[in-house]
């Protein structure tokens, strides 16, 4: 074999030694979504089950979660499940690395999860963020009372 073909060899490697898959626990996903009951799933996902299935209905289409490759992309609500478990966390909880084992899947997909959840929220500001009229404004201070 010449160094040409060598380099050529390496080239097309993605790694030059034999790796061992990392091990990892059984999918919990269907369990946390219709299983666990719903003051677990709301201490969990900061929601409850029918305001984190109506979010998933919301963003499902956006375009953040489409590519033009054969590779599919998890599901929106497995993403959604994942950034809002870590919006609840802070300090050590929400580290990437800790992330990515509770929910099995790796650190990159973690982090490609919550910027697609992020991106497409952030796109519904306009429809569901507004500031309430002049009417809406007397009956809640009416109802403090």
């Amino acid at each position: 074999m010449d160094y040409i073909e060598a380099y050529w060899t390496i080239d097309r490697s993605r790694y030059l030694n034999k790796r061992d898959p990392l091990p990892r626990a059984p999918d919990m996903f269907e369990f946390w979504l219709y299983r666990l009951d719903e003051s677990r799933f709301k201490e969990d996902f900061r929601v409850t089950r029918l305001q984190f299935m109506q979010v998933v209905e919301l963003i499902e289409s956006h375009p953040v979660f489409y590519n033009e490759s054969n590779v599919f992309q998890t599901p929106v609500w497995r993403q959604l499940m994942v950034a809002l478990y870590q919006f609840g966390c802070d300090g050590n909880g929400a580290a990437i690395s800790k992330l990515a084992r509770h929910f099995c899947c790796a650190e990159g997909s973690i982090e490609a999860f919550t910027d697609r959840c992020i991106t497409a929220l952030v796109s519904l500001e306009a429809r569901v963020v507004v500031w309430p009229d002049t009417n809406e404004r007397e009956k809640k201070k009416c109802s403090d009372r």
